[in-house]
């Protein structure tokens, strides 16, 4: 019994040694400006809007959040300030400065306008 205790247990370590030589290193944490930021604001309606983006990849979809409601949304041509639709056009936001809008269909009557809380964006 021995010898068989003795073949499952190297037969375990060299199972656990070759997971552990599969095993991939963690992805790397974004950080500094690469990294996602969300910016807060605070609407007329007393409710928060969030717009979560990447700066460095405008391109990329954003997600806009606003009364327990979130959308996928993208960046648009705008001619001042910066522009966010989402594919059905359902959902817009437009901002410049610390000012902004959302329109949000089957959720909002008329567009709601919506003041920068943080972070601030910076000056260039």
């Amino acid at each position: 019994m021995k010898p068989l205790h003795r073949i499952l247990l190297a037969a375990t370590a060299a199972a656990l040694a070759g997971a552990a030589a599969n095993a991939q290193a963690p992805a790397r944490a974004r950080v500094g400006k690469d990294r996602p930021i969300t910016r807060q604001w605070k609407c007329e309606t007393g409710r928060e809007l969030l717009l979560n983006f990447n700066p460095r990849r405008i391109k990329e979809e954003a997600w806009l959040t606003y009364g327990g409601n979130r959308a996928q949304v993208y960046r648009v041509p705008a001619a001042s300030g910066v522009a966010y639709a989402s594919k059905d056009g359902k959902v817009k936001w437009r901002e410049q400065g610390d000012q902004g809008t959302v329109e949000y269909a089957d959720i909002l009557d008329k567009p709601v306008q919506c003041t920068l809380v943080g972070p601030k964006p910076r000056k260039k």
